[in-house]
């Protein structure tokens, strides 16, 4: 079962009287309902359904309202062996492996109306390599690949 966290119910009121705009908060008033009857105005408006960390994978931190959808995700990993003894030299080099990585992605994308999305998404911002050893003592380079950042912008337009 995939772990994760759901910010739930965090707010910034901005005015002389949060715990009235709260109240509303609690009644399922809408920001703009709460603006118009208090003059309080929520700064901040999560729920469940909006923002969180997607359960499905346990990794992705999105905000999805309006039609506005934004989400980040990390994936770490730490070094490990891909063939024990290593396929040469064996015993000078005793082991092949990946170093540590961590990729870090992000997306976001508006829709315009029901025909009009457009979309974003960088890869690979934290611009890390694949680097692949023989010889845990060594640390010997075997591979090491770059993809660098990679942006894309798209619009989607359905007829």
């Amino acid at each position: 079962m995939a772990k994760g966290i759901l910010i739930d119910h965090v707010f910034k009121v901005f005015g002389d009287s949060p715990e009235q705009a709260l109240e509303l908060v609690r009644q399922g008033f809408s920001k703009k309902e709460i603006l118009a009857q208090t003059g309080q105005s929520i700064g901040v408006f999560y729920g469940p359904k909006y923002a969180g960390v997607d359960p499905a994978n346990g990794d992705a931190l999105y905000y999805e309202a309006d039609g506005f959808s934004i989400r980040t995700s990390a994936a770490y990993r730490d070094a490990y062996l891909t063939a024990v003894p290593a396929t040469n030299a064996y015993p000078v080099q005793d082991a092949e492996g990946t170093n540590e990585t961590l990729f870090v992605d992000l997306s976001a994308s508006y829709n315009f109306n029901d025909n009009l999305t457009v979309s974003f998404e960088a890869l690979n911002l934290t611009d890390e390599f694949n680097d692949q050893f023989i010889d845990t003592t060594a640390n010997r380079e075997v591979a090491y690949t770059h993809t660098g950042r990679q942006i894309f912008l798209g619009a989607r337009y359905k007829f």
